[in-house]
């Protein structure tokens, strides 16, 4: 009878201590082995988008600057107001315009800034630019082609003209061009 008592209170102890010590450790060591599966599996991720980012920045090393200035020029990633007046400045001289005068602009147009509002992941962000010059119609049309040609994206988007007096010349052969365009910048 002795020995029955001793093995009763042999597997009683047994099963108490599993469940008062061995489950609940058990059920820890559970729980860490979980952790530390998404701990690899977060780190195989970190390591797919390191070798993914080394790939994309060899890709990015390997193009020539030229190439990238013309990207950058074509799309910059910042409005650069001043750097483009002093552009169609130049463009209106070299074709025979006058400097720009009347210069006004605006970024993210009323239109554009509502439609912002509606889909806030908008990767470019505009810039409108009203402006006068004055010249000759073959002048206008030269300045028109040349912007054209140029690498920065712009929409003209209205061009109005007033007839007004050369003063060099006393005829009225020369016209004041009021333009608006529009063009764009990459947001960051």
């Amino acid at each position: 009878m002795i020995r029955f008592l001793l093995f009763i209170i042999i597997i009683g102890g047994s099963i108490a201590a599993f469940l008062l010590y061995i489950n609940p450790h058990y059920k820890n060591v559970r729980q860490l082995r979980q952790e530390a599966l998404s701990y690899t599996a977060a780190l195989e991720n970190a390591k797919k988008l390191r070798e993914a980012r080394d790939e994309l920045q060899a890709r990015y090393n390997a193009i020539p600057g030229d190439q990238i200035e013309a990207v950058e020029t074509i799309l910059p990633d910042n409005v650069d107001n001043i750097r483009l007046i002093i552009q169609l400045n130049s463009i209106a001289l070299k074709t025979g315009m006058s400097s720009l005068r009347e210069v006004d602009y605006s970024t993210d147009t009323p239109a554009s800034a509502s439609s912002a509002r509606a889909t806030n992941d908008r990767l470019a962000g505009d810039f409108q630019i009203k402006f006068s010059t004055t010249g000759s119609y073959k002048n206008f049309l030269n300045f028109l082609s040349t912007l054209e040609a140029n690498l920065r994206l712009v929409d003209v988007n209205k061009i109005s003209f007033d007839v007004v007096e050369d003063p060099t010349k006393g005829t009225f052969d020369y016209n004041k061009y009021t333009v608006t365009l529009k063009t764009y910048w990459l947001k960051n």
